[in-house]
């Protein structure tokens, strides 16, 4: 509805607002619904020799963060843990997630969401880590991805993507943890194609093909961190005294893609 001069009225705006988001919550549920449908072919996409998942933790000569195995990777979490734990029993683990997770998500929207670093710990930690190099894990680019492979399936994870929803999880807010794993990548994903000049069943077809391809906002280590900080979070819940780093790594070496899917689903939408 335009007024005697031809403008749009509040009203029009407010129409035309609320058509848009019923176009972006629709699209992304399709979204959402192909990736559970279709895992196994998304996963698949991966292929790779499966590695032995029966080694304990032993530390091995230190590589670069991107070049590091797995078993490496998560005894350095699980001396985090420990430098943590004598640091301050109280809030240990959580301290511990924000550590890791301020590595890449670090501004005043990840810290109101998930909480503040402490930088009194952060110099506890780089006068004590030892052979570990610890302060590895914060001195990253905020904009620097770091992906390891799981042992059992051959898959890529992002690192911090992982631990920055489970930082949000650890605090039992749904609604945030939603926005801070696969409800916040949906939106991006969703933004990336606002001003596409296509519609209806073309504009979905389009972010379909977008969808867990290499460049795409929303790409299969960041699915594979959504789903798993979910299902890591709610076996931490379960545990009595297990460590964060145990449950990563026990989850890991044994997972499979039946019971990631099933676990999320049940946690995240009830089903």
């Amino acid at each position: 509805m335009r007024n005697l001069w031809g403008e749009r009225t509040d009203q029009n705006r407010w129409v035309s607002l609320y058509i848009w988001i019923v176009i972006v919550v629709l699209t992304a549920t399709i979204c959402l619904s192909t990736v559970l449908t279709n895992w196994n072919k998304i996963v698949n996409y991966f292929k790779g020799l499966f590695k032995d998942s029966s080694e304990e933790f032993e530390l091995k000569e230190y590589q670069t963060l991107g070049d590091e195995d797995f078993d490496n990777l998560f005894l350095r979490v699980q001396k985090l843990e420990e430098l943590s734990y004598k640091y301050d029993e109280k809030d240990y683990q959580l301290r511990t997630l924000i550590y890791i997770r301020s590595g890449a998500y670090n501004d005043s929207y990840w810290n109101s969401l998930a909480g503040n670093p402490d930088e009194n710990f952060n110099a506890y930690v780089e006068k004590n880590q030892g052979e570990y190099k610890l302060t590895e894990f914060i001195d990253q680019a905020p904009d620097e991805t770091f992906e390891f492979v799981v042992p059992k399936t051959n898959e890529t994870v992002d690192f911090y993507h992982l631990f920055a929803v489970m930082n949000v999880a650890y605090l039992g807010n749904k609604s945030a943890s939603d926005l801070a794993g696969w409800g916040g990548d949906l939106v991006q994903l969703m933004a990336y194609f606002k001003d596409s000049a296509k519609t209806g069943v073309d504009l979905i077809n389009e972010i379909r093909l977008s969808f867990n391809s290499e460049n795409s906002t929303f790409a299969s280590a960041d699915v594979c961190a959504d789903f798993d900080a979910i299902n890591i979070m709610k076996n931490y819940k379960a545990s009595t005294n297990d460590t964060i780093a145990s449950i990563c790594s026990n989850y890991y070496k044994t997972i499979n893609n039946e019971d990631r899917i099933k676990n999320f689903r049940s946690t995240t939408f009830f089903m």
